[in-house]
């Protein structure tokens, strides 16, 4: 989260429930940036999403990153012997004709969508 920073909050205005979410800029890359936390989905079921930029022209590609943790409830991160139990994957997104992304969250995760600029300053819109 930490590593794509929203320097500029945008207007959002969506009802993910129950996904929380905040969507903004970097004004340093030019890019938009949504991060999401997914709690206690109903049956456990992925979220499904779609995010519009103002400005945001078909075709353009994000980096989805999601993180999720481990199967086992009791597992724990072990800084000292290395041991990490969240899991992390990094996809591309491709917005579609009309500069949406879609994609799906699972339940009891993190995610990160960033566009890492854009050629124009921006606004959002839902």
């Amino acid at each position: 989260m930490a590593a794509h920073p929203i320097t500029e909050t945008l207007t959002a205005s969506a009802d993910f429930d129950p996904l929380y979410y905040v969507a903004g800029k970097n004004e340093q890359t030019q890019g938009h940036v949504f991060k999401a936390a997914v709690y206690n989905s109903t049956d456990g079921a992925d979220v499904p999403v779609t995010v519009t930029f103002d400005g945001v022209a078909a075709g353009m590609t994000a980096e989805l990153t999601v993180l999720t943790g481990p199967a086992d409830p009791y597992a724990i991160n072990d800084p000292f012997t290395g041991v990490s139990v969240v899991n992390t994957k990094k996809t591309s997104v491709k917005s579609d004709k009309n500069g949406t992304f879609s994609f799906s969250l699972p339940n009891l995760s993190v995610a990160v969508l960033d566009t890492k600029g854009s050629l124009k300053p921006v606004t959002q819109q839902w």
